[in-house]
């Protein structure tokens, strides 16, 4: 699990789902002691809006799993407050739009994209469809994995009769409801707590193979199949992912800082019609020279008449504009295949609005 795609791609980013994705499998997985298990549970729902439907679903396929007698069920008494005591603040939120702001509903759509996530295409052959949510020519898990996958589902089969098994099952079928219920397309961050029990999944599979070979052999195979891991990831996440994905990751906004700290006197208007500027620009001037952007769309009418410097993409600022209202190339950020990413032109009031003007903040 530690070598998968998915495991190194959002350990790596601030997502609030990767949080939520840590709380639900440990909550998942420590089962035998319902207080810690149902209070991290809980605790998930605050983390990410996918864990408000996962989380209770978990729950319940625990208690019915292994705690559906009445003796049982008064041990696990306490545990249940415990989450229900947690939930209160949601409780409260409950008739806002704060509460189901990401909510779903039942389309017809649905099964389809249920059924997406059981797709080995998806999870062993083709990247998320989402630019930013995955790495080049790799999906969220390696393609040799898709064997003891098989054979993981083959023990499940094989061992209907423990509850273990039964657990597992449960957690693979019902952590893809949350995902399906937003109406969108095959999302392994919607869906990030069904990658940890494909991750369990894959172990038993491994683990059944594996028994077929001596102790030599097995370290040998091992050792191989994470050499050739490791050297898939490198060329997909550290040679190519800087690469051609440098544009939907904010690429040219730390060129675009140090621009700005070498002309703190210049007025800038950065265009906000795509990406998050003020994020990227934030982290990157560590709030200097802030007072100086406005960050929003570009108005054509009033801010070609004033001394600024315009920023944006290709878009925002296309070549007709550029003749149209006479203006100055003083920043350019291209990628590796040439496209670019950011440019910042000096606008000429004189010029264009016949006016003397000083500069308008």
């Amino acid at each position: 699990m530690v070598i998968s795609p998915w495991v190194v791609f959002n350990a790596r980013l601030g997502y609030e789902t990767t949080v939520a994705m840590v709380l639900t499998v440990i909550g998942a997985m420590l089962y035998k002691s319902p207080v810690v298990s149902f209070g991290l549970l809980s605790l998930s729902t605050y983390a990410s809006f996918t864990s408000r439907y996962l989380a209770p679903m978990i729950v319940g396929l625990i208690i019915f799993v292994f705690y559906f007698n009445k003796k049982s069920l008064i041990k696990i008494k306490w545990a249940i407050v415990l989450a229900i005591l947690i939930q209160i603040p949601n409780f409260i939120l409950m008739n806002s739009t704060a509460f189901w702001s990401k909510s779903g509903s039942l389309t017809a759509n649905f099964l389809s994209q249920y059924i997406s996530y059981f797709s080995p295409a998806n999870l062993f052959n083709r990247p998320d469809f989402d630019l930013q949510r995955s790495i080049p020519q790799m999906a969220v898990f390696y393609g040799w994995m898709f064997v003891p996958w098989t054979v993981g589902w083959y023990m499940i089969y094989k061992n209907w009769n423990k509850n273990f098994y039964r657990y597992l099952l449960g957690l693979i079928l019902l952590s893809p409801i949350p995902a399906a219920l937003a109406n969108t397309n095959y999302s392994t961050q919607r869906a990030i707590p069904l990658l940890f029990f494909y991750a369990i999944l894959i172990y038993l599979g491994m683990n059944k193979i594996l028994g077929y070979f001596s102790k030599k052999i097995r370290i040998i195979l091992v050792f191989c199949l994470m050499a050739f891991s490791l050297l898939l990831l490198y060329r997909s996440y550290f040679v190519l992912f800087p690469i051609e994905r440098e544009y939907v990751w904010g690429g040219g906004y730390e060129q675009l800082a140090d621009f700005i700290k070498q002309n703190p006197d210049k007025y800038l208007v950065v265009d906000s019609s795509r990406g998050m500027p003020y994020a990227n620009l934030e982290f990157y001037l560590q709030s200097n020279n802030i007072k100086n952007i406005s960050i929003r769309p570009i108005d054509w009418r009033n801010d070609i008449c004033k001394n600024r410097i315009l920023v944006g993409d290709n878009l925002a600022i296309s070549e007709s504009q550029v003749k149209e209202h006479f203006l100055t190339k003083v920043f350019e950020k291209r990628d590796f295949n040439n496209k670019i990413l950011l440019q910042g032109y000096e606008t000429n009031p004189k010029l264009k609005c016949g006016i003397e003007t000083k500069q308008n903040r």
